[in-house]
């Protein structure tokens, strides 16, 4: 996978999702570039070095969310100096995301980096299983389908990726013969 660009990995459990964004990740990291690593839970991150929570992170509003919403960062805080010199973000288990949570990242780097293209055109991997968790929305019922990544306007930019063998499955068949 080439640097720049929005690209979406879908993988359900076992297919080796976290080796590949490990391996991008290091390679990245071995030529100098910053890349931040993100997920919806703090469990989901712990499998990333380095990862954080989105909302820690990129200091999401946890309450007053909204359509337009932007992250509480200053330009000439540390973050907002990381991201403005950031070359990637890695958003592991990304359909488990708020839309209006990933929009306002997306607002936020633009604003940052002073681009206005998505995310401030900076390269950006998601990864997960639709067949999972929909994003937690209090009280919304069969309306959070509207707030998942699908709904957002950059989604159509994304390039799709598919991973279908079951790793695990497949060592586990191996190592029985």
């Amino acid at each position: 996978m080439q640097g720049g660009g929005l690209h979406f990995i879908d993988a359900p459990g076992g297919t080796g999702k976290t080796f590949v964004l490990q391996s991008i990740v290091a390679k990245w990291r071995s030529e100098g570039k910053i890349v931040l690593c993100v997920a919806p839970s703090g469990l989901a991150a712990t499998l990333m070095e380095d990862g954080m929570t989105v909302h820690g992170r990129f200091r999401v509003p946890v309450t007053g969310l909204h359509p337009d919403s932007m992250c509480n960062i200053s330009a000439q805080s540390g973050v907002g100096r990381l991201i403005k010199h950031a070359y990637a973000i890695v958003i592991d288990e990304a359909p488990n995301l708020d839309v209006w949570v990933f929009d306002a990242v997306s607002r936020t780097c633009s604003d940052l980096r002073e681009n206005s293209e998505a995310f401030g055109g900076l390269s950006v991997i998601l990864s997960g299983d639709w067949r999972q968790c929909m994003p937690v929305v209090p009280r919304a019922g069969r309306k959070v389908v509207r707030r998942s990544l699908r709904h957002s306007e950059h989604w159509p930019h994304f390039t799709q990726h598919k991973m279908r063998t079951n790793m695990r499955a497949d060592l586990c068949m191996r190592q029985g013969d």
